[in-house]
């Protein structure tokens, strides 16, 4: 996402007629682009945004990790193959040509879950098990009970 954001950026500099050429090459409202350009112009300057700017740009896992609070039914775990296990027992795959299609990383987050064939998630992002229980902690219900002992079985003594 990022990366298409500066894209925009870049194609916007060269003028109007070529960012809107652009986005009709990459199947992209030319429309939405220019109002995330307003938003990202116009929201510091609000009396509202308490934002200040970073010194640094952030690292990646940050920005992962935001998407994944607002992405929590995207959220998916490796189960056999190339195949994930999702909310609500979805199972899918990374749709081809998504960059991490090739590694197939353990824990992702996608932005886009599109159904043809099969379920394919889009705009995928590789996270941490403990982003995702932090970023769902309020959908989080825990119980506890009694104890239970389960005594060990040595092994050899036919048990």
């Amino acid at each position: 996402m990022l990366n298409l954001w500066r894209a925009a950026v870049e194609q916007s500099a060269a003028g109007m007629r070529t960012l809107r050429r652009w986005c009709k090459e990459h199947f992209l409202s030319f429309v939405r682009l220019r109002e995330w350009r307003d938003l990202h112009e116009h929201w510091p300057t609000s009396p509202r945004a308490r934002l200040e700017r970073n010194a640094e740009p952030a690292p990646g896992s940050l920005l992962h990790q935001s998407i994944l609070a607002g992405f929590l039914g995207g959220i998916g775990v490796l189960d056999e193959g190339r195949t994930y296990l999702g909310a609500r027992d979805a199972r899918f795959v990374i749709a081809p040509g998504t960059p991490l299609a090739r590694r197939s990383p353990h824990w992702i987050v996608a932005a886009n879950l599109v159904e043809t064939q099969r379920l394919y998630a889009r705009m995928v992002a590789q996270v941490q098990p403990s982003w995702i229980e932090s970023a769902g902690a309020h959908l989080v219900r825990r119980t506890y009970g009694e104890a239970q002992w389960v005594p060990a079985t040595r092994h050899g003594d036919g048990a």
